[in-house]
């Protein structure tokens, strides 16, 4: 495993604004922030300091479905499956591409809710990753039943964004440090934002490869 240190560095353009920091390289292994300097340059005002990574591991989860309640009537619902149930957690049992292959997509899951009919009503519990827009997604009956629904995937995922610093005032002509690791993986993006532009940022990466 290689590994070197690279330096980023941002002179923040506009206030308020999410401002891209470091992007992590899709061939990476990993890459680590050592540390990470905030400093404000204003000689009479603080600053507000917001640092977030995106994580790039949650982009292209299944964000909606375009019918989360099929019918027997239509040709999403094979069949009525079993009646007055609820289920968590439950995972699609394959999943095809716009051009019906079978797509690596995975780590969706469902909470369905039955009625007295066997009609189910699916909810999004966890997004997954590796979807796209069209993709249709077939989920068994979990009961009494192998009867099957398709769930045609309407609208994807972004890159999820975690807050590690939330609006920390630095006060003039003053330097905030930032001195515990945050570990990233490949494709992951650090976000830097500040309540004025006489601010930098930079921080010292080590990437793996």
């Amino acid at each position: 495993m290689a590994s070197s240190f690279k330096n980023a560095h941002r002179a923040i353009e506009q206030a308020n604004t999410d401002e891209v920091l470091y992007t992590a390289g899709s061939t990476l292994t990993a890459a680590i922030i050592h540390a990470c300097y905030f400093a404000n340059k204003h000689v009479t005002a603080t600053c507000s300091v917001t640092l977030k990574i995106a994580d790039d591991s949650n982009k292209n989860g299944v964000g909606s479905v375009t019918d989360a309640t099929p019918t027997t009537g239509e040709s999403n619902l094979s069949g009525a499956w079993e009646a007055g149930k609820s289920w968590t957690n439950i995972s699609q049992t394959s999943v095809v591409d716009n051009n019906g292959t079978i797509a690596a997509s995975s780590g969706a899951k469902f909470s369905i809710l039955t009625d007295s009919s066997g009609l189910p009503t699916f909810t999004i519990t966890t997004p997954g990753k590796n979807y796209g827009q069209n993709y249709v997604i077939t989920v068994t009956d979990p009961g009494s039943t192998s009867n099957t629904a398709t769930l045609t995937v309407l609208t994807v995922t972004g890159a999820l964004d975690m807050t590690i610093l939330q609006q920390v005032p630095v006060p003039p002509n003053t330097t905030l440090s930032l001195d515990k690791p945050l570990n990233l993986a490949p494709s992951d993006v650090v976000k830097v934002q500040t309540t004025h532009n006489s601010a930098e940022v930079f921080a010292s990466v080590l990437e793996q490869s």
